[in-house]
């Protein structure tokens, strides 16, 4: 992404663009590449681990986006925007750049899904993305499953199922993580309500149930849970989980 007033010139798998000011381009640079200009230039550059961003963006990784140009309108130049923004705050904000700094790789695959040939396809992280939505703002149904996942998503079972393969968690394993994840954290902020009702608000059909797959997960009761919490503070508060 290049913010100054000087064009490069870029040079890879046997393409040769001008890239302008404004504008966006990709290269690997595992593989010979070569960027000049006739001035002084600037530019953003964001480095992603290849094979990890073509495959969150559900895009088989090829030449095909190499040493070519991209204007930054739309929902590219939003993404395009963050980076340049972000490399700005980097000497002024460097602990709130720092904090910003993961969400780089999914917005670097989401970035190649748009420029990729048949961007009309929804990568698959973002339809998983959807899905770990729907599920949280569902957490509270102790009916949800994979069926009532993929009616919500308007997807089949099938396709619901293909979303999470190699993430290391099926669809409904990744259900019951995110149930627990909620369950911990209300554990620790809300030390007053009882835990049948957080069983309840957290999608377990009962305390049982509950209390079965909260020590499994985590080798202890809800109760010793909550007493560990207070003894260790708010510092020890649990993070939600923010995978897309």
């Amino acid at each position: 992404m290049l913010p100054a007033s000087t064009s490069l010139l870029v040079e890879q798998a046997g393409r040769r663009r001008l890239a302008t000011p404004g504008s966006l381009v990709i290269y690997d640079s595992a593989e010979p590449f070569s960027l000049s200009a006739k001035e002084y230039y600037e530019q953003v550059v964001l480095e992603l681990p290849a094979d990890k961003a073509f495959s969150l963006a559900g895009v088989s990784r090829s030449h095909e986006l190499l040493a070519r140009t991209f204007d930054c309108g739309g929902a590219t130049g939003a993404v395009a925007a963050f980076f340049v923004h972000l490399a700005q705050r980097q000497d002024g904000d460097r602990l709130g750049a720092h904090r910003l700094e993961p969400q780089a790789t999914a917005l670097g695959a989401s970035l190649i899904g748009l420029l990729a040939p048949g961007q009309g396809v929804m990568p698959e992280s973002l339809r998983r993305a959807e899905a770990l939505a729907y599920m949280r703002a569902h957490l509270a149904d102790p009916d949800l499953d994979a069926e009532g996942i993929a009616a919500g998503l308007h997807v089949s079972r099938r396709t619901l199922f293909r979303l999470f393969e190699g993430t290391g968690e099926s669809a409904m394993a990744r259900l019951r993580s995110l149930r627990l994840e909620r369950a911990r954290l209300m554990l620790r902020t809300h030390p007053g309500r009882q835990i049948s009702t957080i069983a309840l608000e957290t999608g377990f059909s009962s305390a049982v149930q509950f209390y079965r797959a909260f020590r499994a997960a985590t080798g202890m009761t809800p109760s010793e849970y909550r007493e560990a919490a207070v003894t260790e503070g708010p510092a020890a508060a649990v993070v939600p989980d923010l995978e897309t």
